[in-house]
């Protein structure tokens, strides 16, 4: 009997086993360990024994109190699990607590908004940019503006300077003429030691005396012609020269002759004249001669081989006399040609817009351009010109430059005739221009071209209602400019006279 209760016992404890493990399983406790039993053991008993109302009950047999040890131990590992499972989720669950809220989406207003500010903001950069490089360009047109001006003002002094000058020395040369043809001998003296003294007291000052007036007479000339006899001593000592001949190929010897002045013929004579000089009529003077005394005295001073070597003897001499002449010093760079440097302006390629522009506004004349380094051309072809190119016949056949030249008047834009290498002169311009409108060249360069009643010429029936008269502009033609452009680099005295020389380097 004792072996069946040992084995329902057995039985029983490996029943209860059984449950156990069953409960562990469906709460998740795969292992109890008994020490965990044995605490749940103790955690019961100490609970029954803690509570007075309740009577203590029999004591359990020992598989119940396994099995409820079992129970117990489970239900406190699982609610352990439960918690580290839950406490888990709790802190798994924390920074997704903690983080922020999704950002809600942008605001397309917004948006928008920054989007047109930035604009704004760069187009305002834009705007002080172009602002800054607009007053950098006022600044630099100003100052070319006032250099070219000043070059304007100072050219135009120096050629006021130089015309006085001139004309200062044409006058008192005029004076001497009329002094020595008239026998004024005090004005004559007065005037020879004037120029000594400015030759610094050279005696020989033929460069001088030996002034000419318009028909080539110099004031030996005159004397002789005038039988002044001192004068003519005087004119001769002082480095006179006694064969030049005027417009008419008239020695002063010839004309002392033609005038029967016998005492200035054998002065002359003496003093190297040559009788064998003919005038540009082929006449010597012995031909001209009106007596027979004055012919005779001529013919014995070349008419024999004794006579002529005596002569040329007598000219050889007074060359060698003469050869001590004074010199007039080189002119002086300052009082070269108006083109020339000191009188041109000399400037850079960029800074030759503002310059055509200024000189249009501020000079009487219009401006010929230097191409010194073959950039000018190029910079104009690309700029709002109307360009003719004079080596290229298609350009300037007549209707062409007409077509050209009035395009530029009407819209207010340089008319630039490309000369390359081809002379600039006058006759050449007039050449290519004059055909467009007789005297175009010359309203042109005296700016007349301007007026209605002139460039009224050029317009055609077939040019458009665009070239009616009533739509003319008196603005436009004051940026209308004419511009000849050369490789030459020593542009002739005539362009000189008439254009503002530029030269680009």
């Amino acid at each position: 009997m004792e072996d069946v209760a040992e084995k329902k016992k057995n039985f029983k404890a490996a029943a209860d086993k059984i449950k156990a493990d069953k409960k562990s399983a469906e709460l998740g406790i795969k292992k109890v360990d008994k020490s965990v039993a044995s605490v749940a053991k103790k955690a019961v008993s100490d609970k029954k024994n803690a509570s007075p109302t309740k009577k203590p009950k029999a004591a359990a047999s020992g598989s119940d109190k396994e099995a409820g040890g079992l129970r117990a131990a489970g239900k406190q590992a699982a609610e352990k699990a439960g918690a580290k499972k839950k406490g888990g989720k709790a802190k798994d669950a924390t920074p997704a607590a903690q983080a922020p809220a999704e950002a809600a989406p942008p605001d397309p207003a917004a948006l928008e908004a920054e989007r047109v500010r930035k604009i704004e903001e760069e187009e305002a950069e834009r705007v002080a940019a172009r602002e800054k490089e607009w007053q950098l360009r006022q600044e630099q047109r100003q100052e070319i503006e006032q250099e070219i001006i000043a070059e304007e003002r100072r050219v135009r002094e120096k050629e006021r300077k130089k015309k006085e000058k001139a004309a200062a020395e044409k006058k008192k040369q005029a004076t001497f003429l009329e002094a020595a043809f008239d026998g004024e001998l005090e004005a004559v003296q007065k005037q020879v030691k004037a120029w000594v003294d400015e030759c610094f007291g050279a005696e020989l000052i033929g460069a001088k005396i030996d002034c000419m007036d318009a028909h080539k007479h110099t004031p030996l000339s005159e004397a002789a012609c005038g039988g002044q006899v001192e004068i003519v001593r005087l004119l001769l000592r002082h480095g006179g020269d006694a064969n030049t001949q005027n417009e008419q190929g008239r020695t002063p010897l010839w004309r002392a002759a033609f005038m029967d002045k016998r005492d200035v013929v054998a002065l002359l004579l003496e003093q190297g004249g040559d009788p064998r000089i003919a005038s540009d009529s082929n006449e010597v003077p012995e031909m001209v001669a009106p007596t027979a005394e004055m012919k005779e005295l001529l013919r014995e001073a070349s008419g024999t081989p004794e006579a002529v070597a005596a002569l040329e003897a007598k000219i050889a001499a007074r060359a060698e006399a003469l050869s001590e002449q004074w010199i007039p010093p080189p002119p002086d760079p300052s009082d070269a040609p108006i083109g020339e440097a000191g009188y041109c302006l000399q400037l850079g390629i960029q800074r030759l817009a503002d310059a055509l522009d200024s000189i249009g506004r501020d000079s009487d004349r219009y401006s010929l351009i230097v191409d010194l380094g073959e950039k000018a051309s190029l910079f104009l072809k690309y700029r709002d010109v109307n360009l003719a190119l004079a080596y290229r016949p298609a350009d300037v056949e007549p209707e062409t430059l007409r077509k050209l030249i009035l395009g530029a008047l009407r819209f207010g834009k340089p008319f630039v005739l490309d000369m390359l290498s081809l002379e600039t002169d006058e006759h050449s311009l007039s050449a290519l221009l004059d055909p467009v409108m007789p005297g175009l060249l010359k309203l042109l360069l005296s700016k007349e071209i301007l007026k209605e009643e002139h460039y009224s010429k050029l317009i055609h029936e077939s040019d458009g209602d665009e070239y009616n008269l009533l739509a003319w502009k008196e603005k436009c033609l004051e940026y209308f400019h004419f511009v000849v452009l050369t490789k030459a680099p020593h542009p002739c005295e005539w362009c000189t006279e008439n254009f503002f020389i530029i030269k680009v380097a």
